[in-house]
């Protein structure tokens, strides 16, 4: 960041929040700084491959190679844990049974002695279970049931390797599976079923097969099965043991796969977060967790978006899944909730950060009848403040609003609508109504060096609100906010003080409540003028920046849910009394931002439609709002290098505070 940039922004912060809150940033700012400094002067580890390609294409060209065993859990399926005995956790909570993690380890332990040198299988567990506890906790076909349901819920095809078999399969190769697990063939085929892999001919599960391949019986087994030397066979797996050193010492080729739990080594950010998660025992956080792991480390290879600096992996996509995502999920689980709480039938999500916001929650509950009953809202502070004005009060309260130091006529253009030519401004500069620094600035409310222009210009303004008002009104009962339709509604939005939404309720004389994601200390006399509900899912009524994360770095925030669209100015009408939406013109760095934009969207989706396959498999329960805030907070104060250049130019506008086209680094700490 510049030398000018720097003041310019601290001016910025020391015009809005005053001298106690900009001391107290810059002082962290400098922090910051400190160990950004020192942690990029700490040399990098280079992140090893994940999987040898090479070696897998020259395996496939091999003649010689007649047979691919490939391992099962964390090489073609993987589950969103962070370890897999917190799948123990899972089943005690469906049990409501806070014991059975422990309790199954003892069975499983006492099993496994019972059984010796044979490798036991879950109907085994489950009847020693009940042998040594009896059945508080449900017979042993209830059990089996639960944990085998669980199982079955979790796992998915592990993208970068689902596919290799049928690969072998396609030159000529036989494949086989083989897993050390506990779980029958009958429940791991049904998983691969179900995750789209059927390229095999045969699957070894050393519960059935008696033997493990950790012991090296298992691969002798299926050497023997299959009629093959050692040499002719090729092991792909994950783990570093069974599937790896066993086999190479048996004299098969191997082809190692690191799992994404193990890759968490070289990204130590992101496995200190993952750790605290797994440490707290919660299983909500320790799914979520989960999830971003897999999505942050499962590519085969170390893409160029890796690095041991970053707390988010493969770039944009993986900075909206992993920041954008969580936020938004749990700040629509609270939406959901607090709406039917209070009995609000109807959601308006306000442009623009609503649209994302509504892609989420249609993504969380697709067949919901708060889904069905929401609607996008293109308003904008422009253009509801214009159609409301009526007076020179309205006139000096919108002028009021936080402005940088800009032009006169670009303040009342983008707040007013007014255009003035040089004429119209030397005529107001001969009558002595203009002021005479050409570039104004609006801090604390002080409108004085601009008041007598405001009052010069009244009649103009207000014919301009006349002008909108009645389109304004005509949108609005399209939309369903005026008109018969009195069910409750709510505004959805980023928040904050709840402007929009007392103009909507004065405008259209009835009340329309606001549910958004954090709200400052002036929503409550909102709230107390209207009668309505006005809530924050994050936080309410702060006071100062520093009050809260989300509130600290509200811009930002803002701009990893941008959207593409303009920003309306202002509604008209044509000739068959249709509205027709009047846009703001968008810059070429706002164009150029598009396709940026649409990778943070995507990556945030498709956390979305993973939580909720979580939910509705009976596994996750509620996101946790501080795992949310906790990792964007990590994430903006702590950007690497390779973070900050990914978003660096993309750019939005704020006219309306006359900042102009502001990019990500204006703001990065």
């Amino acid at each position: 960041m510049t030398k000018r940039r720097l003041v310019g922004k601290a001016w910025r912060y020391l015009r809005n929040h005053g001298p106690r809150e900009t001391l107290a940033r810059a002082r962290n700012e400098l922090r910051r700084r400190a160990l950004a400094r020192r942690h990029a002067r700490t040399p990098q580890a280079q992140w090893p491959d994940a999987f040898d390609a090479a070696g897998w294409s020259a395996a496939l060209a091999d003649a010689n190679v007649r047979l691919v065993i490939f391992d099962v859990f964390d090489t073609l399926l993987c589950r969103p844990l962070l370890d897999p005995d917190a799948i123990k956790a899972l089943v005690a909570r469906r049990l409501n049974c806070p014991q059975y993690a422990e309790r199954r380890r003892a069975a499983e332990a006492e099993a496994r002695r019972r059984a010796g040198a044979r490798d036991v299988t879950l109907a085994d567990i489950c009847r020693t279970y009940v042998e040594l506890y009896g059945t508080e906790d449900g017979d042993a076909a209830t059990l089996q049931n639960e944990e085998q349901t669980v199982e079955r819920a979790l796992v998915r095809a592990r993208k970068a390797f689902a596919g290799l078999p049928a690969q072998a399969r396609m030159v000529g190769k036989r494949v086989v599976l083989a897993s050390d697990m506990f779980l029958s063939e009958h429940e791991i085929r049904a998983m691969l079923l179900e995750a789209g892999i059927t390229a095999f001919d045969r699957l070894y599960v050393s519960s059935e097969c008696g033997v493990r391949k950790e012991s090296g019986e298992l691969y002798r087994h299926i050497l023997a099965e299959e009629g093959v030397p050692p040499a002719a066979a090729v092991m792909l797996g994950d783990n570093p043991v069974s599937d790896q050193s066993v086999p190479k010492g048996l004299g098969l080729r191997v082809l190692a796969v690191e799992n994404p739990i193990a890759r968490l080594a070289h990204a130590p950010r992101l496995q200190a977060l993952c750790q605290r998660a797994n440490d707290s025992g919660d299983m909500d956080s320790h799914l979520w967790a989960g999830l971003i792991v897999q999505q942050a480390m499962g590519a085969p290879r170390p893409l160029p978006t890796l690095d041991a600096a970053s707390l988010t992996q493969g770039g944009r996509e993986g900075m909206g899944y992993a920041v954008v995502g969580p936020l938004l999920v749990a700040f629509c689980q609270w939406l959901h909730e607090t709406a039917r709480a209070h009995g609000i039938e109807r959601l308006y999500f306000l442009a623009r950060e609503g649209q994302l916001m509504q892609a989420v929650f249609t993504a969380l509950y697709p067949d919901d009848a708060l889904t069905a009953n929401a609607r996008y809202l293109v308003l904008s502070r422009r253009a509801i403040s214009v159609a409301m004005i009526e007076s020179i009060d309205d006139i000096e309260a919108i002028a009021r609003a936080q402005y940088a130091p800009n032009a006169l006529e670009t303040l009342l253009y983008r707040r007013f609508g007014l255009r003035l030519n040089e004429a119209r401004i030397a005529a107001l500069r001969r009558e002595g109504c203009w002021p005479r620094a050409r570039n104004v600035t609006i801090a604390d409310g002080n409108i004085d060096a601009i008041r007598p222009t405001l009052h010069a210009l009244a009649p103009e303004i207000l014919e301009r609100a006349r002008a909108e008002r009645a389109p304004m009104l005509a949108y609005l009962r399209e939309i369903g906010l005026a008109g018969d339709d009195t069910r409750p509604a709510a505004l959805v939005d980023v928040g904050y003080s709840g402007s929009i939404q007392d103009r909507l309720c004065t405008l259209l004389a009835r009340p329309v409540h606001g549910l958004y994601m954090l709200t400052r200390d002036g929503a409550a006399q909102v709230r107390e003028r209207h009668a309505v509900k006005l809530h924050g899912c994050y936080a309410e009524n702060l006071r100062a920046p520093s009050d809260h994360p989300l509130n600290l770095y509200n811009v930002p925030m803002e701009m990893l849910m941008g959207s593409d669209d303009p920003q309306i100015r202002h509604y008209v009408q044509d000739a068959d009394g249709r509205c027709v939406p009047h846009f703001q013109e968008l810059s070429a760095q706002e164009q150029e931002s598009a396709p940026l934009r649409q990778q943070l969207r995507a990556g945030a989706l498709a956390f979305a439609h993973d939580w909720r396959a979580l939910v509705e498999r009976g596994l996750a329960q509620r996101l946790h709002r501080r795992d949310a805030v906790a990792f964007f907070t990590q994430f903006w104060e702590k950007l690497s290098p390779r973070e900050r250049a990914e978003i660096a130019t993309i750019a939005t506008d704020d006219y309306y505070c006359g900042m102009g086209i502001v990019r990500f680094d204006t703001f990065f700490p």
